[in-house]
């Protein structure tokens, strides 16, 4: 054991240390749901892990970082150290980042407070009843925190928010924005309601208000469709808005992440109509 700018640093020496457990075999032990403990991966998202509302329980690095470090490591958790080649090792597959950690989970407020902490008049919840890419998610919830929307809300078959792969392809966005799951989505519809939200079904075809047309509600729910399916039966009849983008006669429909980006991005402007 060393100490490294008032700093303790614990060199591993053996791969069967019980510490290193969380970061073993991470691409077969990516089901993190039922676990307190998640991992988080490379420079970016080790630093957002720290800057988090997030417990950061432990740090594991090479021991090169210290040569030239991109940030700060933290003084109230422990940071242990392998060789490159041992890292590589333990994670079980050819591992370049250089660097991760293990965050403790903690609950999100209640809708309620999150709503009603939110400055902004125009508030916008996204909500993804059965979403369930891993990806997608991801992207979505990376959109989301850049275009300034309040939470995600998702059914109980979505992947887990802080796996390592949504983390991952979120950037970090998944450590600061809410994502509420909820075993029925259509409580979370009501509590919204109450809250003075208006539905909009985001949907495909003829028959509905192109966006450019459509002028936002002080208060949205932006109701999502399953990546193949869409938006299901009973959530399209809860919308007081149903809403498309109009594609080139022909074309496929749009992935749920990039119509997710289009409908944000339109809401964000306060959907003024520019026709």
């Amino acid at each position: 054991m060393t100490d490294f700018e008032n700093r303790r640093v614990v060199a591993i020496e053996s791969l069967d240390d019980s510490r290193l457990d969380p970061f073993r075999s991470l691409k077969t032990s990516n089901a993190t749901r039922d676990d307190d403990l998640f991992v988080v991966e490379g420079a970016l998202l080790v630093e957002r892990l720290l800057a988090s509302r997030f417990e950061t329980v432990s740090v594991l690095t090479h021991t090169g970082w210290f040569e030239s470090p991109k940030f700060e490591l933290p003084h109230d958790a422990p940071v242990m150290t392998l060789t490159r080649p041992a890292m590589t090792d333990l994670v079980g597959f050819s591992f370049h980042q250089g660097i991760l950690a293990c965050g403790r989970r903690r609950p999100w407020p209640s809708m309620s407070e999150i709503v009603g902490g939110i400055a902004e008049r125009e508030k916008t919840v996204v909500i993804c009843p059965a979403i369930d890419n891993p990806e997608n998610l991801g992207s979505i919830a990376r959109t989301a925190d850049a275009l300034g929307v309040a939470a995600i809300v998702v059914g109980k078959e979505s992947p887990d928010s802080l796996s390592r792969r949504v983390t991952r392809v979120s950037m970090g966005a998944t450590l600061r924005l809410p994502i509420l799951e909820f075993a029925d989505v259509h409580e979370a519809l009501d509590e919204l309601a109450s809250l003075g939200f208006e539905f909009v079904a985001t949907l495909p075809g003829e028959g509905h208000v192109e966006l450019l047309e459509f002028r936002r509600p002080e208060r949205v729910g932006l109701l999502l469709g399953r990546e193949r399916e869409g938006l299901a039966a009973e959530f399209e009849a809860r919308a007081d808005h149903k809403v498309t983008i109009s594609m080139t006669p022909g074309a496929d429909s749009l992935n749920v992440g990039v119509a997710a980006g289009v409908f944000l991005y339109w809401l964000r402007q306060g959907g003024r109509s520019l026709r």
